[in-house]
């Protein structure tokens, strides 16, 4: 559970770094589903190591990934921050070549009063200097949010600098993890990741709060309909034996959101 200063720090900040919330067997066990997964998404088709990859959907592949975002250690924290009734987002999985540059995962400024969680779990040791996320802090307050705005220039071209610096330069807090930890943030947050070899490998995943009003409703509406798999409802999660995992979706099905065979 977290602290009442822990809230604080992301409500005010908009991130949390959880350290050892896994044990290194589990971490073992998740490393090798990931690259189970990962490969039957592939088709069998090995990685190059020459450009960023990503795969959606990821975790609603597996039983195993299914179970780790509806574990009490990651639901628990994002149910204190978004309230009861959580909603499934999505998940995926990503292998990076380079830097990503700053940018904000507002979906294309629906998340205005409205917001996103998103939990990551990188699966290899990241640093400031080896690659780790970093974060803007207080980013996702919308005043601080517009400041930033012209940063947006740097996602597409990493040569461009709207503050005079190059994006690695730009500061932010450098959010450092093992394999263990996990990444909290408020998806409205500007974030990026500089430096690091080639296959630095993580776990996306998305949580909505349940919408409160008809405005909330038509925002889910339209991030659902201007991307491939947000808010999609997974066949095996209404079919699930854990009451939580069914919880997740069951307001997308009240709502009519389409289900999915994964």
């Amino acid at each position: 559970m977290l602290t009442s200063g822990q809230i604080a720090h992301f409500e005010t900040f908009g991130f949390l770094v959880l350290r050892q919330v896994f044990s290194q067997a589990e971490v073992s066990s998740i490393q090798s589903e990931f690259d189970a997964v990962w490969s039957e998404a592939s088709g069998g088709r090995p990685w190059s190591g020459e450009t960023t990859e990503s795969r959606q959907p990821f975790c609603e592949m597996s039983p195993p990934l299914t179970k780790l975002f509806a574990d009490d250690r990651v639901f628990g924290p994002v149910e204190q921050l978004l309230g009861a009734n959580v909603i499934w987002g999505a998940s995926g999985a990503t292998r990076y070549v380079g830097d990503s540059g700053w940018h904000a995962d507002d979906y294309n400024g629906l998340l205005d009063t409205y917001r996103a969680i998103k939990v990551v779990m990188y699966l290899e040791p990241v640093e400031k200097d080896t690659g780790c996320l970093r974060i803007i802090p207080g980013s996702h307050h919308r005043s601080f949010y517009r400041e930033l705005r012209p940063i947006d220039q740097q996602h597409s071209d990493l040569s461009r600098m709207p503050f005079s610096v190059p994006g690695r330069d730009t500061p932010g807090y450098p959010m450092e993890t093992q394999p263990a930890d996990l990444l909290i943030f408020d998806t409205r947050a500007y974030h990026g990741a500089f430096g690091g070899e080639p296959g630095r490998s993580n776990i996306q995943m998305v949580y909505f709060p349940d919408p409160a009003t008809d405005e909330e409703v038509e925002t889910l509406r339209q991030i659902h309909d201007q991307t491939q798999y947000h808010l999609r409802v997974p066949e095996s999660f209404l079919n699930s034996d854990r009451f939580r995992i069914r919880g997740m979706v069951s307001r997308l099905v009240e709502l009519g959101f389409e289900s999915t065979k994964v």
